[in-house]
């Protein structure tokens, strides 16, 4: 049997993958992100993650698919946790018809059981353990933010996007941690650490789009040993 990680977006992938890498994981796969990889604002997956889950039991339930574990990572964004699990457990109410009743997660980081009754009376009911996660930085946050609180490069390039910020701050023109967190990887990956051959062909290499080619070559930009990684290191090696 197989553990299944869900993420939310494209760009989330790339990094979970290079840390389960980092980890030495080998029993893990991944599901299809609940984003679309233009959405600036996923609008919490709006009903994509339920339909996932959804699409996995019903698998699972047919014979198609074995799956031992199941864990989600989210974005905790500005919000906190309260409202994320809340969110969470607003997709887990799509498997309520199929297993027979709703589940709920109360804690992050702790597996509940989904009992999935199979069509055969002889069979055995099939268990999978679910848990989840969400990427923050001291409570708040997402992706990006991390990736910033993690680089293990110098960082010219990014760390003076702040006196634009700081400019635009005085003429009353105020800059979201999300967007400036955003740009400020962009510069990090594409200014700071990309090589001048990269550069030539900086949408293929030195993009912050394109973060699955930054973490399989060049992982050394980021520091995979902070410890602002701890919790979601814990987190994966509950699928080891």
């Amino acid at each position: 049997m197989s553990n299944l990680l869900i993420v939310e977006g494209k760009s989330d992938q790339p990094f979970v993958e290079a840390l389960t890498k980092h980890l030495n994981l080998s029993n893990v796969e991944f599901g299809i992100p609940i984003c679309k990889i233009d959405d600036y604002e996923c609008l919490q997956g709006e009903g994509e993650l339920g339909k996932q889950l959804k699409s996995l039991i019903s698998e699972v339930k047919n014979g198609r698919k074995e799956i031992s574990k199941i864990g989600i990572i989210l974005d905790i964004d500005k919000n906190g946790l309260e409202p994320r699990i809340k969110f969470v457990n607003s997709q887990l109410k799509q498997l309520k018809r199929l297993l027979g009743r709703q589940y709920r997660i109360v804690e992050t980081g702790q597996f509940i059981p989904l009992r999935v009754l199979t069509d055969d009376e002889d069979d055995e009911d099939i268990i999978i353990e679910l848990a989840c996660y969400f990427m923050n930085v001291e409570g708040v946050g997402e992706l990006e933010t991390v990736l910033k609180k993690i680089k293990a490069k110098e960082s010219l390039y990014a760390d003076c996007l702040q006196n634009w910020r700081d400019c635009l701050k005085n003429d009353n023109q105020e800059i979201s941690n999300k967007f400036f967190d955003k740009h400020w990887l962009h510069y990090y990956i594409r200014y700071d650490t990309c090589s001048e051959e990269e550069q030539r062909l900086a949408g293929d290499f030195c993009d912050v789009r394109k973060l699955d080619y930054v973490f399989k070559n060049k992982p050394d930009i980021f520091n995979f040993d902070h410890d602002i990684l701890n919790e979601l290191k814990a987190f994966l090696l509950m699928f080891n």
